[in-house]
């Protein structure tokens, strides 16, 4: 993405995922936020929604994610997937970023953690 690995604002270390037919998806995140070590946890409609609300939560700088789409790029029921993500920060800039891979909830995590480092660039 071009963004030195020193001037990550936010460096994720761990997330888990909890989701079922008769839970509530939660997500957990344990991050690295300014150097600083943070946790924070989210409930949502499902696993992607409760990560990225995870997410978004651990930053302190506020965010909206204004688009959020997902393609398949091979077939079947392991395809590998690319999730592209654009967030609007609070002055107003949009910034697109993407992530993919074979699980849709960790792709769609790396591709809202790229875009957090490019509004922490500006």
């Amino acid at each position: 993405m071009g963004i030195p690995a020193g001037k990550k604002m936010l460096q994720l270390e761990d997330i888990a995922i909890m989701t079922g037919n008769h839970a509530i998806p939660t997500a957990s995140v344990r991050a690295q936020v300014n150097g600083t070590e943070h946790v924070f946890s989210s409930v949502g409609n499902g696993p992607v929604d409760a990560a990225l609300k995870a997410i978004v939560g651990i930053i302190p700088s506020r965010i909206q994610l204004t688009e959020f789409n997902i393609e398949a790029i091979s077939g079947g029921s392991d395809a590998m997937c690319h999730v592209t993500i654009a967030v609007e920060d609070e002055h107003g800039h949009v910034y697109d970023a993407s992530g993919s891979g074979d699980d849709i909830v960790l792709a769609s995590v790396d591709a809202l953690v790229n875009a957090i480092n490019l509004t922490s660039r500006d």
